[in-house]
């Protein structure tokens, strides 16, 4: 089997933010597509939606954010727990913002 190519860069804090859930996806491009979103929400764009997120990072159409955002098999429930788990242990590790 031939390995997955590694997904394009985009900037070093999207890139290490959804670095550990790169294992998620069975291709590299949906990967990708969550680093494009992330780029979009971070962007100084007014309205945060699909097309305007699209002509910011620069796609054809929005029709692999639609198709990630509502057909990703996984993608709901994998990253809710995630960062249900990932916010848990940032906010434990500050005791005096809450008491756990």
């Amino acid at each position: 089997m031939d390995k997955a190519r590694p997904p394009r860069p985009t900037i070093n804090f999207i890139d290490k933010y959804c670095a550990s859930s790169i294992n998620w996806f069975s291709d590299v491009r949906i990967f990708e597509v969550l680093e494009q979103l992330h780029l979009g929400m971070l962007s100084p764009i007014e309205r945060k939606t699909l097309p305007g997120i699209a002509e910011v990072v620069r796609l054809a159409n929005e029709q692999s954010l639609y198709h990630f955002s509502t057909k990703s098999p996984r993608i709901k429930s994998t990253l809710n727990k995630s960062k249900a788990i990932f916010y848990f242990t940032r906010l434990k590790k500050h005791k005096n913002i809450c008491n756990f």
